[in-house]
């Protein structure tokens, strides 16, 4: 298009839209992410990669969007349960074991009961192809769904078999790229983090991001998951101070912010941290 043509456009057209993330500093940072857009969430195994993208998605909901999110190794059981124990504040291993006092039990239908009327969606595809993520997330936009979240990118298969991991996850980045430029989705995509972190002093960088470059060309943005030592990081009551590390912005600063870490229950939140 010509610039011209555009510009006589511009007043008329909608700002790019944002849904944000639902932590108040994360927010003023990066305001959410947009649509059309990827945000990568980064951090090593068990750090908290899924416990993000389900703490953003009940936020997401109670502003009154409709997410969806496609999860390519835990099951949609699994995301359920966690989700409840999210909400009752009980261990997920105790809800998936039923092994619960009655308190919890009583919290746990609440948080079903409250689950239950939200227009989230959860997708259980395991070996989803690139081809058929792009697919899906025009399918879901349709539909009405307007934030779709993507646990995670490194288990999206390559649509033609190769031999070389980095080739398979570089297309993988390149198809959650496509899926949000073709839905105008905003899409919030987990992705692995190598170990070389934790051979300097445990701080990840965009680099530690496995095959970074691609990642690092299709993101709007990055945000990079920083747990201290619990020594340093243990306030009691088992929360656990994690920073939220945005190492890649398109559209404004980067920086860090700290959030709460809640292990009786698996989710993130303000709480007290700045």
């Amino acid at each position: 298009a010509l610039v011209g043509d555009l510009l006589k456009r511009f007043w008329d057209e909608e700002p790019i839209r944002y849904v944000p993330y639902g932590f108040k500093h994360l927010d003023k940072i990066v305001r959410g992410v947009p649509e059309g857009g990827v945000a990568v969430v980064g951090a090593r195994t068990g750090k908290g990669k899924t416990a993000f993208l389900l703490s953003t998605l009940l936020r997401v909901v109670g502003d009154g969007a409709a997410p969806a999110l496609v999860t390519l190794e835990m099951s949609d059981r699994a995301i359920v349960n966690r989700l409840i124990g999210m909400l009752a504040g009980v261990r997920s291993d105790k809800v998936d074991a039923r092994d619960l006092t009655a308190p919890e039990r009583r919290r746990c239908e609440e948080a079903i009961g409250v689950l239950v009327d939200l227009p989230l969606r959860i997708i259980y595809r395991p070996g989803m192809t690139g081809g058929e993520f792009v697919n899906l997330a025009q399918h879901l936009a349709r539909e009405g769904y307007d934030y779709l979240a993507l646990d995670y990118i490194g288990k999206l298969r390559a649509d033609e078999v190769t031999e070389s991991r980095r080739i398979e996850v570089s297309r993988a980045a390149l198809a959650v790229e496509r899926a949000a430029q073709l839905s105008r989705l905003p899409i919030a995509a987990a992705h692995q983090l190598n170990r070389e972190s934790e051979k300097r002093d445990g701080v990840p960088k965009i680099t530690d991001l496995e095959e970074s470059g691609t990642i690092e060309q299709i993101a709007w943005q990055v945000i990079l998951i920083h747990r201290p030592p619990d020594e340093e990081a243990d306030l009691g009551d088992g929360r656990l101070l994690t920073d939220l590390i945005v190492e890649k912005n398109r559209n404004g600063d980067c920086g860090t912010v700290t959030v709460e870490f809640h292990r009786d229950g698996g989710y993130f939140n303000d709480g007290d941290a700045t």
